[in-house]
């Protein structure tokens, strides 16, 4: 599976009741470009897939 099909599979399984919009700027401070891109998601479940598949998320330490 690749790893964008499964992003959506987990951010689809989480349901929505998680909003990524609301901690993208607690998690990544300094990206205001994917923050904005969060906010413009469509719904919840893709708001969390960009969030989880954002080199910056999968690279913090």
């Amino acid at each position: 599976m690749k790893r964008v099909e499964f992003i959506n599979m987990v951010a689809g399984a989480v349901g929505p009741d998680f909003d990524a919009r609301e901690i993208v700027a607690l998690i990544l401070p300094d990206n205001a470009a994917l923050q904005l891109a969060i906010r413009r998601a469509e719904s919840k479940t893709q708001a969390l897939a960009l969030l989880l598949a954002s080199p910056q998320f999968q690279w913090r330490a």
